[in-house]
């Protein structure tokens, strides 16, 4: 069973918008391939008031179980003092466990957000192909992650509010 609070669609909606902008933007310039699609290959967890077991179980699940359909599993983290952290995962060619392989995350400070980290994955890791000229890889900014922190950080006080049974 999976609730999904506000918190945790905002984060979500959040992440694709900035996905779907730079999509959209390759879209333009995407050739189709012989069967008339275009296949990527990313998938998006976002996990909150979830345990970081639950994380990495999701990741394995994606990159183990898609049989090579998933190459790209991107999850993003918010703790309840609004830390946000985005990963990417591998598997391990040892053990078959995933593993981070980047990190990027922004906290809520009184003097205002920090940033850690970055966030760039291939285009040819999410289309399986190499990119034209026009083409480009795609990469979380320290602009994209702040828009995506303050409407994150609006639904948790929200949410936060409710809970006390006041308003933020």
């Amino acid at each position: 069973m999976s609730l999904t609070t506000g918190v945790h669609s905002t984060a979500q909606g959040a992440f694709v918008k900035a996905f779907s902008i730079w999509q959209d933007k390759q879209r333009s310039h995407l050739r189709s391939t012989a069967d008339k699609s275009i296949k990527g290959a990313m998938a998006i967890e976002v996990q909150w008031s979830e345990t970081r077991a639950k994380l990495k179980a999701d990741a394995k699940f994606w990159l183990d179980e898609s049989k090579g359909d998933v190459s790209v599993v991107i999850t993003v983290s918010i703790s309840s003092n609004g830390k946000i952290s985005i990963e990417r995962w591998n598997l391990s060619q040892q053990s078959g466990d995933p593993f981070p392989t980047q990190t990027m995350a922004i906290e809520r400070l009184p003097d205002g957000p920090r940033i850690t980290g970055e966030m760039k994955v291939n285009f040819c890791d999410i289309f399986l192909r190499d990119k034209q000229a026009a083409e480009s890889d795609f990469e979380i900014s320290h602009d994209n992650l702040i828009e995506m922190a303050d409407d994150v950080w609006l639904e948790l006080d929200l949410w936060n509010a409710a809970r006390r049974g006041s308003t933020p």
